[in-house]
Order: C-alpha cells, then sequence, then structure tokens
C-alpha cells in the first residue's frame, strides 16, 4: 500500500512538473508575441524628414500629428499589454491611412498630368528615353493600407512622380524653346525668289483668327480653304518684306517683319508686338498691333518632328 502511494505521489509530482513546465512556455510565449507587437507598433514611428515632408504638403493634420506622438509616448511603457498595443497600433494605422488617402488623390493628379504633357508633344529620340521614364512611373500603383512600411512606399512612390514631373516640364521648356527659336527662322533668300515654303504653318494673331500656310504658298483663314495664295517675289521694304496675296480677282498686301525690327503703324508710332518674334501682317492696311500674326509653340513644324497640339 505505501509502495504504491509513493507511485502514485511520484506521477502527481511528475505531472505538476509537467504543466508547470507547459505553463510556463505558454507563458513565455506569449511574452514574446508582446514583446514582438511593441517593438512592432515602435517600428511604426516616422523619421524627422518623414513627418516633415508629410506635414509640408499637408498630408497631415496638426491634431494627428500629436496624437502619434502621444501614441508613441505611451508605447515606452515596457509593461504595456497586448490588448493595449494592439489599440495603439489600430489607431496608429487610422492615421497612416488618412495619410496615404490624400497622397493618393495627389498622385491621381499627378500621373493625369504626366500623360497630358507627354503626349503633348512628338520630341526627339532623346527626349522619347525620358518619356519612356515618366510612362514606368506613371505605371507604379499607390498601395492601400495603414502601416508604415506601406506609407513608406507611397511617399517614395509620390516623391518619384513629382520629380518625374518636374523632368517632363524641364523637356517641355527645352522643346518650347527649340520650337521658339526655329518658329523665327525663314528663308529670305527663297522668299525674294517667291518661295514661300519656309513660312509655312501655323500662324494666329490677338483677334483670335489664324491663317495656315501650306509649303505652296496657299494660305487657308481660319482653316477655310478660299482658294488665296502667295504670289509674285517677295521685296526688302521698311525693314521688312512685302508681297501680295491673292484669291480670284482681288487680293491684298503681306508684310513680313523679321525679329529684332520694331513695326511702325500709320501713324509713325511703334507698335506694341513682340519684337522676338517673327511677325507677318496681311490686308490692304496695317491694323493695330491685335491683327499681327506670329507662329506659336503649337504651330506644326515638320523639320522638327514635333506635331501641334490639339
Amino acid at each position: 500500500m505505501k509502495k504504491r502511494n509513493k507511485i502514485i505521489i511520484a506521477i502527481i509530482m511528475s505531472l505538476i512538473c509537467i504543466c508547470g513546465i507547459g505553463y510556463k512556455v505558454h507563458f513565455d510565449n506569449i511574452e514574446k508575441e508582446r514583446i514582438a507587437l511593441l517593438n512592432s507598433a515602435r517600428d511604426e514611428k516616422l523619421s524627422n524628414d518623414e513627418l516633415k515632408y508629410i506635414t509640408d504638403n499637408k498630408y497631415i493634420k496638426k491634431e494627428d500629428i500629436q496624437k502619434l506622438s502621444s501614441l508613441f509616448e505611451k508605447l515606452d511603457d515596457d509593461k504595456l499589454d497586448k490588448t493595449s498595443i494592439e489599440n495603439i497600433k489600430n489607431e496608429q494605422g487610422e492615421i497612416y491611412s488618412k495619410i496615404n488617402d490624400k497622397i493618393k488623390k495627389d498622385v491621381v493628379t499627378i500621373d493625369k498630368e504626366l500623360t497630358e504633357s507627354i503626349n503633348k508633344l512628338k520630341t526627339t529620340k532623346d527626349e522619347d528615353k525620358e518619356k519612356d521614364k515618366v510612362k514606368k512611373v506613371i505605371d507604379k500603383k499607390i498601395e492601400n493600407g495603414s502601416s508604415k512600411d506601406i506609407l513608406d512606399s507611397n511617399v517614395k512612390i509620390l516623391k518619384d512622380k513629382k520629380s518625374q514631373s518636374k523632368q517632363i516640364d524641364k523637356i517641355y521648356s527645352l522643346i518650347v524653346a527649340r520650337v521658339e527659336k526655329e518658329n523665327n527662322k525663314f528663308n529670305k533668300d527663297e522668299i525674294l525668289k517667291g518661295n514661300f515654303s519656309s513660312l509655312a504653318g501655323y500662324w494666329e494673331n490677338g483677334n483670335g483668327s489664324s491663317i495656315t500656310i501650306a509649303t505652296d504658298g496657299s494660305v487657308m483663314f481660319d482653316g477655310v480653304d478660299g482658294g488665296q495664295h502667295f504670289v509674285g517675289n517677295a521685296t526688302h521694304e521698311n525693314n521688312g518684306y512685302f508681297w501680295n496675296l491673292k484669291t480670284g480677282m482681288s487680293g491684298a498686301g503681306v508684310m513680313l517683319w523679321p525679329p529684332g525690327v520694331e513695326i511702325k503703324g500709320s501713324d509713325n508710332k511703334i507698335m506694341d508686338t513682340d519684337s522676338t518674334k517673327l511677325r507677318l501682317s496681311i490686308g490692304h492696311a496695317l491694323g493695330d498691333s491685335s491683327a499681327v500674326y506670329t507662329r506659336p509653340v503649337t504651330s506644326m513644324q515638320t523639320t522638327l518632328g514635333y506635331i501641334s497640339q490639339d
């Protein structure tokens, strides 16, 4: 009997020992989970640079900055229980989600602007490479989520898109400068011989009217082909060049002024025109400055290899 009791006691003690070890292992696992969760919550803290960027771009409200600060102060407590940590992470996530929503709106706007910009002009081969880079950046999509890792990724994508937006603007400015330079060129020797092909393209004036000159010297007014065309050879007059436009039995005078030349009106006063540009006037008499045509950047210039804007 005593021997049996000793065996029973030994078994009970073994079970107690096993249960104790099991409980300790279970408790240790819970504690490890809590510490991992706590460290994860602490890792959600934004760096000063990240916070400055988000604040400067108004992606976060002042009260949310204060709330984040308060949440991270609570995380300084090493004894914080798991439930409290989870609640803090949820509150962090809500703030980061709001920031991501604002970033997403900006990205949609930037993507639209980038798409319009890269399609606006047909560029040279070198510039086409830049456009391809921009297209790849447009394809980068903002993620939905509430973690700092997702927020970091979205901010990086946003910065890339803003950077490419500046780059495409720079390319566009270079194109504009190049086009404006070409628009102000003409072949004076050829127009003196009656060849007006160097003036081909789209011209417009301050009154909203336009003319389109073809390489053969035919002219359309406001997109309408009325059978008008340049005739004769140009002559050099009043620091410019003069020739005629013919329509059936009637006609009108044409005057061209190169860049750097001021235009004098009928009252012999200098007219208010852009003397940095090539300018053209058609009519029986020189009207006011708003009637003077210039070639805008949207003018078609096949020598540049770019197409007019829509």
